[in-house]
């Protein structure tokens, strides 16, 4: 038996408006007729503040205004920007072609467009789904059976993995160092 589930259609971006205060660029969302969360905590909250925020280069900083408004600049900011950049590259992987002549290529699952699309949708989805990602798409390139054929495809795919896996830790190393203070070694 189904439970009482209730659908809202996709967030490609959120309702907001640019002012220019002193010379300061901030993108105010309205949250007050929003269904989900008007946090950035929210995956859907999440996806369309950083659609929105794919329009502008230079903002100072970001307010959510529902019934309270928070404020986000400085590393908030700074983080969404990183993983907007990511998720930017990821595409530009997912986009590469398979190596030509292969025809394990076009049933391979790891090959760039399986291992990186996923990626590249995750980074916009925030942090955590960008990590349950980053965990399948390593998960399937170490189930890959291989072939003489595929060691240069997969060797490339893993340094690429690699390279965005540590973009997205340093950038979470970056957010706990700002957000609470805490100076480890590093």
């Amino acid at each position: 038996m189904a439970k009482n589930v209730q659908k809202y259609p996709s967030v490609d971006s959120c309702l907001h408006e640019l002012r220019n205060v002193r010379g300061a660029l901030t993108v105010v969302f309205d949250c007050k007729g929003c269904p989900g969360e008007s946090d950035l905590s929210s995956e859907r909250c999440w996806r369309g503040v950083s659609a929105s925020l794919g329009a502008y280069a230079d903002v100072d900083s970001i307010v959510l205004s529902g019934y309270t408004e928070t404020e986000y600049s400085g590393p908030g900011l700074e983080a969404l920007a990183t993983l907007r950049k990511a998720a930017r590259t990821a595409q530009r992987l997912a986009a590469r072609a398979p190596p030509a002549g292969n025809k394990a290529c076009n049933i391979c699952k790891a090959r760039p467009s399986i291992l990186f699309g996923p990626c590249a949708a995750a980074l916009l989805s925030g942090p955590r789904s960008a990590q349950i990602s980053f965990i399948a798409a390593s998960d399937a390139i170490a189930r890959t059976e291989r072939s003489l054929a595929c060691n240069p495809c997969l060797e490339s795919s893993t340094a690429d993995l690699t390279f965005l896996w540590k973009e997205l830790d340093a950038l979470s190393v970056e957010l706990v160092r700002e957000t609470f203070g805490i100076v480890g070694e590093g």
